[in-house]
C-alpha cells in the first residue's frame, strides 16, 4: 500500500464516527446579514489569510494568545467549531453535519483584522463535522479557510488524549493560568472504555488508533503546508518558539510577548490517572509503549 493510500484510509477511519444528518442551509436573513460584513472584509482585506490546522490539546491556545499580542496579527480562534452546538461529551453520530460556504463565512470576519494578518484555527474534528469524507474534501475546506496553511501536531498521542478527557473526568480547568497553582486532581480511567460519553465502543487501544489516524491525516496535509509545527519542539518548553516561527512564515518581525497560560498536565502519567500501573501493563508491549514515560 502506498503512503497516500494509507493516509486516505487513516482519515476515512477517523471520520467514520461522524454520521449525523446534514443540517439545513443558513436562512435567507442570516445570509443577507452577511453582505455588509463581506463588503467590510473586502475593503479591509487582511495582509494574509492563515489557517492553523491541529488536533486540539497541542498548544494552539497559547499560540493564539501570543499571536494576538502582535499589533500586525489578528487570530480569530476556532471559528468553525463555534458554528455548531456540540459538546465534547456528545456522541459523534448525534452531531449534525454542517453544510454552508465555509470560505465566505471566514471572509465575513476579515474586517476584524483591519488590514493585518488574519488567522483561524481548524480542528480535525471540525473537518468531520463539516462533512469531509476524503482528504481531497479536507484540502478544499482548509484552503477555503486560509491561503497559508500552518499545521500543529503532537507526537505523544496518549498524553494528548489524557489532557483532553481530564477536564471532563475531574471538572478541572481546560487552561491553566500562569499565576495559578497547577491542579493535581487525578481520575481512574477505565481502559476498556476510557471515553464512554464520546466513544463508548472503543477501548484504550481503539482510542489511540483514532488519535493515530488523526495525526496521520495531518501529516498528509503538512507536506504542502507553509509550516509544520510540533508541540514537543515548538510549544511545550517555550511557546515563543512556535510564535516566532509563525511570525516568520507571515513575514512579520516578532515582538516581545508574554504567556498567560501554561500546561495543564505536566509531570508523569501517575499524576494524571490513578491506575497508571494498569495502563503501563496494558500498553507496555504495544507500539504506543514509548508514550507512557515520555513527556
Amino acid at each position: 500500500m502506498t503512503e497516500a493510500a494509507a493516509e486516505e484510509q487513516a482519515y476515512a477511519r477517523f471520520a467514520s464516527p461522524w454520521t449525523g444528518k446534514t443540517t439545513s442551509s443558513p436562512s435567507l436573513a442570516w445570509s443577507a446579514a452577511g453582505f455588509p460584513l463581506l463588503l467590510a472584509g473586502a475593503l479591509r482585506r487582511p495582509a494574509s489569510n492563515n489557517v492553523l490546522l491541529h488536533t486540539g490539546r497541542c498548544g494552539s491556545t497559547v499560540l493564539n494568545r501570543l499571536l494576538n499580542q502582535h499589533p500586525s496579527i489578528h487570530f480569530d480562534g476556532e471559528v468553525l467549531g463555534a458554528r455548531y452546538n456540540y459538546h465534547f461529551q456528545q456522541l459523534p453520530a448525534t452531531i449534525p453535519l454542517q453544510r454552508y460556504a465555509v470560505g465566505r463565512s471566514i471572509q465575513r470576519r476579515w474586517w476584524r483584522a483591519r488590514g493585518c494578518h488574519y488567522g483561524v484555527e481548524v480542528k480535525t474534528s471540525d473537518l468531520a463535522v463539516h462533512g469531509c469524507r476524503t482528504l481531497d474534501d479536507v484540502r478544499t475546506l482548509v484552503e477555503s479557510c486560509g491561503s497559508r496553511i500552518l499545521v500543529l501536531r503532537r507526537r505523544n498521542l496518549l498524553r494528548r488524549f489524557l489532557s483532553a478527557i481530564r477536564p471532563e473526568m475531574t471538572g478541572s480547568s481546560w487552561h491553566q493560568r500562569v499565576s495559578k497553582k497547577t491542579e493535581t486532581t487525578r481520575f481512574h480511567m477505565d481502559l476498556d472504555q476510557p471515553h464512554p460519553s464520546r466513544y463508548p465502543t472503543k477501548d484504550i487501544e481503539g482510542i489511540l488508533q483514532q488519535e493515530e489516524d488523526a495525526i496521520t491525516s495531518l501529516g498528509a496535509l503538512a507536506r504542502d503546508a507553509a509550516l509544520d509545527l510540533w508541540f514537543e519542539d515548538h510549544v511545550r518548553d517555550d511557546p515563543t518558539v512556535g510564535y516566532t516561527a509563525i511570525c516568520d512564515a507571515m513575514g512579520v518581525d516578532p515582538v516581545p510577548v508574554n504567556s498567560t497560560i501554561r500546561r495543564t498536565n505536566p509531570g508523569p502519567i501517575s499524576s494524571i490517572i490513578e491506575n497508571a500501573d494498569e495502563l503501563h501493563e496494558r500498553l507496555g508491549r504495544s507500539r504506543w509503549a514509548w508514550m507512557l514515560d515520555a513527556d
